[in-house]
């Protein structure tokens, strides 16, 4: 693996740790919070919040195909192990989709940061690790 690959690797790594994916220390949310985010990196100056609606592309380009992929694994999971009525699998499946839908959401913003950082870096270069 060249430097890189390795260097995607490690900025990927980053997202999913939800450090910044320019430095990779600071947290992308606030303090003593879950679903807040920070506005950008205490320690490099990396912003998280480029424009009006930048999170948008959160919601409609990683957290929504995620949770719509397994909403369709849970409803045929349910459809085909157990015998409930469709009603059941159908109310069982949204409630399922809302809570792994929030449990995921603020790694989606980190996946979000590292593709927009891959194609449109702020910095012209990352630090060496």
């Amino acid at each position: 693996m060249n430097s890189h690959d390795r260097g995607k690797t490690v900025s990927f790594l980053k997202a999913l740790r939800l450090k910044c994916p320019y430095c990779g220390i600071s947290s992308l949310l606030e303090k003593k919070s879950f679903l807040k985010y920070a506005k950008g990196c205490d320690l490099c100056g990396y912003k998280y919040l480029r424009e009006e609606s930048y999170y948008a592309g959160v919601s409609q380009l990683v957290c929504f195909p995620i949770s719509c992929v397994a909403s369709l694994i849970a409803a045929a999971s349910l459809y085909v192990f157990t015998d409930w009525e469709l009603y059941q699998i159908l109310l069982t499946t949204f409630i399922l989709v809302i809570g792994f839908t929030l449990a995921i959401w603020p790694f989606c913003l980190g996946v979000w940061l590292w593709l927009d950082h891959r194609f449109r870096p702020l910095f012209e270069q990352p630090p060496e690790d």
